[in-house]
């Protein structure tokens, strides 16, 4: 979102944060439907269309249609921003994308997830750390406010957005440095240790995992997973 601001693409931000919204609505998380779409008006305090879904969500109506919009050519990079920022601007709006993409799939998948328990401790405490990381994104905070570290939380945000995208692509270091920049910044969360923890272990970084996943295993919820892990040959 801040690097939207820079690029003056408030509406195109806007956009995909009420798409996510319409998703999470569809799934009946209207809860965080709404805090979605708290995030947009941050960007655009009158833009009719989020005021309409906050409405509809409220009101407890069905998932609301998109506004259909018409298509503008592709935004030139704004003056003053470098290719590298330009860049980075793309691949946030990707994260975005493959964010609403998972909520959809997870939606057409909860039945069956809905029967299915997590036996293996490792997973259990893996899914339990990502809903608690998906938890902060959608968590409000002024967003001026910066940690003693300089990081704002949609700084944060976006580093954490960033490291879920690396995962997914399988660009462990590089998920490992936004989720290292993301704690340095000041995320003191459990969730994000753990997480960081099983990176640096799939990366075959034993000591640094050790000593992530200790502090992660302050919390009882990653006991378990850890001792497991740390236990493994």
């Amino acid at each position: 979102a801040m690097v939207f601001q820079r690029l003056n693409r408030i509406r195109d931000a806007v956009r995909e944060y009420l798409a996510i919204a319409r998703i999470l609505q569809m799934r009946g998380d209207n809860q965080k439907a709404l805090k979605m779409c708290q995030a947009a008006l941050r960007l655009d305090p009158g833009n009719e269309d989020v005021l309409t879904a906050v409405n509809l969500i409220r009101r407890g109506a069905e998932a609301y249609e998109e506004t259909a919009v018409v298509e503008e050519p592709a935004p030139q990079v704004a003056t003053g921003l470098s290719v590298e920022e330009q860049a980075e601007a793309d691949s946030l709006t990707e994260t975005v994308r493959q964010m609403a993409a998972i909520f959809e799939a997870e939606r057409n998948e909860q039945a069956t997830e809905a029967r299915e328990e997590v036996s293996d401790p490792i997973e259990k405490a893996r899914h339990l750390a990502q809903e608690a990381l998906a938890a902060e994104m959608f968590r409000d905070e002024d967003d001026a406010q910066e940690s003693d570290s300089g990081l704002s939380k949609l700084e944060r945000d976006a580093l954490l957005g960033q490291a879920m995208d690396f995962e997914t692509r399988g660009q462990i270091g590089e998920a490992i440095s936004c989720y290292r920049r993301a704690i340095q910044g000041g995320l003191k969360l459990p969730a994000a240790y753990f997480l960081l923890g099983l990176l640096f272990e799939a990366n075959q970084q034993r000591p640094e995992a050790e000593k992530i996943l200790t502090i992660a295993a302050k919390t009882s919820a990653y006991q378990e997973a850890t001792q497991l892990i740390l236990t493994a040959s």
